[in-house]
């Protein structure tokens, strides 16, 4: 029976289903079906209860229930594995929104959004719409992390009843589009397919493939571009190409990351093709992978629009190589053209884009044992730095990172790079241009040396001409062995290669007044613009050789032997010149062997009358460490119209003389330059010295050229001295050529880094032709420095000079004297510099006396106007000179019961003195010491010190413990331990009391106990 009943009910259902009416006892339904017969609703006598929506292809979307409304989100429509892509800055949500509510508007929003662990990232909260429309929209600015993927949702009311929440629809942020980029979705995140992103395709007819973007890998966004392709004809391609409009003249730098995978007789590159306004292509560059890289690796190709360029073409591609059957599989992201303004004509110069172990537009080599590549740390800039680690080396063999540029010849450079050496064992770091012509000819190289192991990175720096011809440009860091078995470790970073000289002593060419300074010009034994020249009756030749070198590609030989007394062996070449004007004559010598003989650079002026005027020169009379730089400064005297410069190996006046050297770099040119010294940073080095500058040492210890600390440039001098006598010194020096009568500005940079009984001091003594001593100017470093520190004097070169000699001392002040002072950019100038006329005396004025003692007193005193022109000053006694000092002040022995008349005068650099100064009138009486020390040895590094005073507590604001006459420490008791002493070394102690009022007194002076 009940069987019966329930089919029965069945056959009424399908009964009314088909005629779309239902009664039931509850109520009447009527039910609605679209064209494709869906149910799309339900109504209950009369009033729909539920909704259904579908999709195009009749999936089931969403349905609303009994009044509630219905919403599609529409935008974002990806799903997860294919999410939609947008920029962070701008999120467009749009949706679609259906209500069957009475006034049909839709009141409230709200939007959830998730990352892919479900977590919530953000919520809209419930927003106000009040709208009618059907479509509903926001505009979100995110500020999510980028490269993530997320999925949004959406619900929305209507008469305060909520619809159900929409799907989920994913989408992944991306950077928004760079305005500087040329090329439009550059990181392929629109599809590549579709004409409206700007990327358009082609698979060669020859072969098969596709061209795709897909999800991963990608280096940018969340999309790159796959290209694959087989069976591709000699020089075929599967590409995408751009265009972009360009200007003439402008230099632009087309960038991406390409990964070739697979590459069969095929390579995957970046090409750039300009066009003219009337399509005409004028030129195409590119860059590429002819091997499977490691991975995405960024590349680069600056290039510059040839004239009448308006239009550039750029291609991604998969090209066949000639052998035919060419594919394989790559993909490209982050495509990327922009006008650059930047100088550097390297790519990647700093290394901080990675290809494997290497990075990329960088190529290396080594033809020892060790590794090259890229190292988080040590760096000088950004994140990465490259590290030549090389061991094995055979005698000049390499280890290498080279880059190759295209440049103009005839253009003045600079290269630079920061370099820093952490062992070097028979090698040595070195950064280096090669340029070369269309056939690959050498035309010359410039090159700066790393010899010696740095505590961290140091700038290195070179500067020419690009020699005229040429085409491609060739940059180095090279660890280079000089011995066999050498090995080095050596990082670069921040290299810069770059039109332009930082001053005018650009290369040859560029204001160098000798022809083929650098000897690259020859035609067998002939060179160009130099004339030989041997004497008889010794033997010899005069050739070039390409090694050793020391600018471009070749080098000056010189060898001679029976040379008579004065006789040479030599080359010379004229240039005119004007009198008066100040030229610099500098080249680099190696004297390999010298008997008898001697390696010169000489210069002689002539008039227009073929009168010899005089000459200058520059020398090596022993030899030398390799190449040495020499320089000389020379002004043109008076009729002067023509030098003429020599290169010579000399014989002595032993006769027989003889040897082998070489020259390389000669050049001769004018300067404005107002240093009057030679080599005043100490970059050229001489062995452990200097060109141009000789040192000596009374003490043990080392005097030579450092990498660091330097004030300025790659090399700084080091006086490391110790085991002094008192007075004795460590000192390094120049003579110079002067006029008297000239104001002058000495200045340096000096460093303390230790002082034990010694100071640093800055010093030019004058002299006249007979070398007598006409007077002096220092300058000194009492204390040690935390780096270093500007020291300067000024004065008036005395009458009569015709030498200076300029020195940086460290001197003893006690016996067993020691100290570190590094000395770098030295400057000896004329120089007006606001001083008087040298004639002007200066009469002296307020002479007191500033300290007294048992036996003696402080007189100083001072002058109105520049004591610059004081040459020094007399004190008198009763009219009678008792001493003459360089400072306003001096310490007098006196007298008790006595009366002094104490005057000075001053002494101006002719040697004319002032009128006296007003009398001091002084009476002696011997004081009652207020300060009684005693002292005890302690052990032979030790001593103790205690003192009493007569003097009220309440006045002493410190005591000052001295020794040897140099400021100790300061106590706050009457007892101090001097420490760090030696034995059998005389020390002389006082002890300075500092009064609340300003005023001091001191103690007499004491001797240490010697044990």
């Amino acid at each position: 029976m009940f069987f019966r009943l329930v089919s029965a009910f069945m056959a009424l259902v399908l009964l009314q289903v088909c005629t779309g009416m239902l009664v039931m006892a509850s109520g009447q339904y009527q039910y609605e079906y679209d064209k494709n017969n869906r149910l799309t609703g339900i109504k209950k006598n009369g009033a729909y209860v539920q909704k259904f929506n579908y999709d195009s292809n009749g999936n089931l979307l969403s349905t609303s229930i009994e009044g509630k409304p219905l919403v599609n989100l529409a935008y974002p429509d990806g799903d997860q594995a294919n999410p939609s892509a947008m920029e962070s800055t701008n999120i467009p949500i749009a949706w679609q929104q259906t209500s069957d509510s009475v006034n049909g508007v839709f009141d409230r929003y709200q939007i959830e959004v998730r990352d892919e662990s479900d977590m919530l990232v953000w919520d809209s909260g419930t927003q106000v719409q009040n709208t009618a429309l059907s479509d509903g929209a926001f505009d979100w600015s995110s500020g999510l992390p980028l490269d993530t993927k997320y999925k949004l949702r959406v619900r929305v009311s209507a008469a305060q009843i909520w619809s159900s929440w929409s799907d989920y629809r994913w989408f992944i942020l991306s950077e928004p589009e760079d305005q500087n980029n040329l090329i439009k979705n550059g990181s392929f995140e629109k599809a590549v397919t579709d004409e409206n992103y700007t990327w358009s395709n082609a698979v060669d007819a020859s072969g098969t493939g596709q061209i795709t973007t897909v999800n991963t890998p990608v280096t940018k966004g969340g999309k790159a571009l796959k290209i694959e392709a087989s069976g591709l004809a000699a020089w075929t391609r599967n590409q995408v190409t751009q265009s972009a409009a360009v200007e003439a003249g402008k230099t632009y730098v087309l960038s991406g990351d390409l990964n070739a995978v697979t590459l069969q007789n095929a390579y995957a590159e970046l090409q750039i093709r300009y066009f003219s306004a009337s399509n005409v292509n004028l030129g195409q560059e590119y860059v590429r992978h002819e091997a499977p890289s490691p991975g995405y690796v960024h590349l680069e190709k600056r290039t510059t629009a040839p004239e009448g360029a308006v239009r550039a073409q750029v291609y991604v591609w998969l090209t066949a190589n000639g052998a035919g059957n060419g594919g394989g599989l790559m993909y490209a992201d982050n495509i990327d053209l922009r006008e650059t303004t930047d100088a550097n004509l390297l790519t990647n110069a700093d290394f901080e884009h990675a290809a494997g172990t290497g990075t990329a537009g960088w190529q290396s080599g080594n033809s020892g044992t060790g590794t090259i590549g890229w190292v988080n740390t040590p760096t000088a800039s950004g994140t990465k730095a490259m590290k030549l680690d090389v061991a094995g080396l055979a005698a000049w063999q390499k280890g290498y990172v080279r880059q190759r540029v295209n440049v103009k010849g005839g253009e003045p450079f600079t290269l630079s790079g920061q370099l820093h050496a952490e062992q070097l064992n028979g090698a040595y770091g070195q950064l280096v241009v090669w340029f070369y012509d269309e056939n690959w000819t050498n035309l010359g190289e410039f090159k700066v040396e790393l010899n010696q192991t740095t505590s961290g990175y140091v700038a290195l720096k070179t500067q020419g001409v690009i020699p005229a011809g040429t085409v491609l440009a060739e940059v180095a860091v090279h660890v280079v062995a000089n011995q066999a078995n050498g090995a080095g470790t050596v990082y670069a970073d921040a290299l810069s290669f770059a039109y332009g000289n930082d001053d005018d002593n650009g290369g040859e060419n560029d204001g160098n007044l000798l022809g083929n300074g650098s000897f690259e010009k020859f035609s067998g034994l002939d060179i160009a613009a130099w004339v030989p020249a041997l004497a008889g009756p010794g033997t010899g030749e005069v050739t070039t050789v390409t090694e050793p070198v020391t600018k471009g590609s070749k080098a000056l030989k010189i060898e001679a032997s029976g040379l008579a007394a004065w006789t040479r062996n030599q080359v010379s070449q004229s240039a005119a010149v004007e009198a008066g004007k100040t030229y610099v004559l500098s080249g680099d010598l190696n004297a390999v062997t010298l008997q008898n003989a001697y390696a010169e650079l000489q210069i002689r002026y002539f008039s227009a009358s073929n009168v010899n005027l005089g000459q200058e020169y520059v020398r090596h009379e022993a030899p030398s460490p390799g190449y040495v730089h020499l320089e000389k400064r020379t002004t043109a005297p008076e009729g002067a119209v023509r030098a003429q410069m020599y290169v010579w190996l000399t014989a002595n006046g032993a006769g027989n003389g003889g040897g082998l050297m070489y020259a390389d770099n000669i050049d001769l040119r004018e300067t404005t330059d107002a240093n009057l010294l030679t080599n005043a940073d100490f970059e050229h080095a001489a062995g452990t010295g200097t060109a141009g500058w000789q040192s000596g040492n009374s003490g043990t210890g080392t005097i030579g050229w450092v990498n660091t600390p330097t004030a300025s440039g790659t090399k700084a001098m080091k006086l490391d001295v110790a085991g002094l006598a008192a007075w004795q010194k460590g000192y390094v020096r120049q003579r110079v050529n002067v006029k008297g009568g000239e104001p002058f500005t000495l200045s340096g940079q000096l460093h303390a880094e230790q002082l034990n009984g010694a100071y640093g001091q800055l010093v030019v003594w004058f002299y006249d032709e007979n070398w007598t001593n006409l007077g002096e100017f220092k300058v000194e470093l009492n204390q040690t420095t935390s780096g270093y520190v500007a020291l300067e004097t000024q004065g008036v070169i005395p009458a009569g000079t015709v030498l200076a000699e300029v020195a940086v001392h460290v001197v003893a002040n006690q016996a067993n004297g020691a100290g570190t002072v590094y000395a770098d950019n030295l400057n000896f100038t004329y120089a007006a510099n606001d001083l008087l006329e040298e004639n002007e005396l200066l009469v002296p004025q307020n002479i007191q006396i500033f300290s007294t003692f048992d036996d003696e007193v402080g007189l100083s005193w001072d002058v109105d106007g520049q004591p610059q022109s004081v040459a020094y000053y007399q004190v008198l006694n009763h009219q009678s000179v008792i001493a003459s000092v360089y400072e306003p002040q001096l310490m007098v022995s006196v007298e008790d019961g006595l009366t002094y008349q104490f005057t000075v005068v001053s002494v101006n650099q002719s040697g004319e003195r002032s009128d006296e100064s007003e009398a001091l009138v002084y009476v002696h009486e011997a004081m009652l010491q207020p300060i009684t020390v005693t002292a005890s040895r302690t052990s032979e590094a030790e001593a103790q010190l205690t003192w009493t005073t007569t003097i009220d507590s309440d006045e002493i604001e410190a005591y000052e413990v001295w020794v040897n006459g140099a400021f100790y420490d300061t106590a706050a008791e009457n007892s101090m331990s001097i420490q760090d002493l030696f034995a059998n070394v005389l020390y002389e102690v006082r002890v300075r009391v500092v009064l609340h009022s300003g005023d001091d007194l001191w103690s007499d002076t004491i001797s240490l106990p010697s044990n």
